[in-house]
């Protein structure tokens, strides 16, 4: 039974894998029903959603003024209209897509030298402190240059950094792309 089992692996997880993403499909589905919203949005809007469109980014400041409350005073609201890059999610899918078989591979790989112990438990370990650093290492460059990655990762999606005296020295004040541009 075991040497079967080895033989019909392979094309038993095809059909396990088509049952799983119907599973997740499903479980998405009834959430997005339980929520009161519809349905039917998410496949009627499907190719509309790699297109072009306009998002509305709401920015909340605290109030300028740090006193006492001040009656009817609340915290400043922008909108920021930005148009959506269509290749981002296609570059985003592409990018799962192979991350995700480059992990199994080496996974797979391993597995068959049976050196797991060191090939999963040293990457695991370095995971948190490697991301920290690239994403600070970003950060610079961000501040540096508002255009970087712009092409690649619209403003709008790329994430904020943090502004506190530690770290001061590395990141100055965020200016947007098109700030950066008419000032150069």
């Amino acid at each position: 039974m075991r040497k079967n089992i080895a033989h019909t692996r392979y094309f038993s997880y095809v059909f396990i894998s088509i049952w799983k993403t119907l599973a997740f499909l499903a479980t998405m589905l009834f959430s997005i029903w339980i929520l009161g919203h519809n349905v039917g949005s998410t496949f009627s809007q499907f190719t509309s959603s790699f297109e072009t469109h306009q998002i509305n980014i709401t920015e909340i400041r605290p109030p300028l003024q740090s006193g006492p409350d001040i009656p009817g005073g609340s915290f400043l609201e922008e909108i920021i209209k930005e148009k959506s890059s269509a290749y981002v999610v296609r570059h985003t899918l592409f990018l799962q897509i192979l991350a995700a078989y480059v992990c199994y591979i080496f996974g797979k790989f391993a597995c068959k030298i049976c050196i797991q112990g060191f090939s999963f438990a040293f990457p695991v370990s370095l995971a948190v402190p490697v991301t920290l650093s690239l994403l600070i290492s970003l950060c610079g460059l961000r501040s540096e240059s508002p255009c970087f990655w712009e092409s690649v990762l619209p403003q709008y999606l790329f994430w904020s950094c943090p502004k506190g005296e530690f770290i001061s020295d590395f990141i100055g004040r965020e200016v947007r792309c098109s700030q950066y541009l008419t000032q150069n």
